[in-house]
């Protein structure tokens, strides 16, 4: 591992990218967030999303191991891109039409570049990947097989 990402035993990690939440803000600079228990609450966007330890693999129960890694630096061009995806996004022609008879006439053509193309693909892979739901499903054959796991060993899957 390199010196950069070497030693941290906790690291806050965002599932969900802070310059997206940030343009949900209501003019208090909170998000209204509905939580998984259906509870709703406000949050700063910092908070929206966020993982601890979500991104490290760590082998040594709690304590540094030469076999620790983290691999958030797998997201930095995804995450680099997002502003410039919204930036462009909020640019796209729009046209209100009230109850299009067919659905190729909700779309409008947009020029786009192949590299945005795959800087957005990209982007939402990510944002895929990163999701609860999918960590909930890499983790859960082990559950399946072993039971409920201690949050040390689910933080290593």
């Amino acid at each position: 591992m390199s010196a950069a990402r070497k030693g941290k035993l906790k690291e806050r990690h965002h599932w969900w990218p802070e310059c997206l939440s940030a343009h949900w803000c209501g003019a208090d600079g909170l998000i209204n967030v509905i939580g998984a228990d259906g509870r709703e609450f406000k949050s700063p966007p910092a908070n929206v999303g966020v993982i601890g330890n979500g991104h490290i693999i760590k082998l040594g129960k709690g304590k540094p191991s030469p076999w620790d890694e983290s691999f958030e630096h797998a997201f930095d061009a995804a995450d680099s891109a997002l502003p410039r995806i919204v930036a462009r996004l909020e640019t796209l022609e729009r046209q209100w039409v009230e109850r299009p008879p067919r659905r190729t006439e909700r779309f409008l053509t947009q020029p786009v570049t192949d590299a945005q193309i795959g800087e957005l693909v990209e982007s939402l892979v990510s944002l895929a990947v990163r999701s609860p739901k999918f960590r909930a499903s890499a983790v859960a054959p082990a559950i399946h097989l072993r039971g409920p796991l201690e949050p040390d060993e689910r933080h290593v899957l």
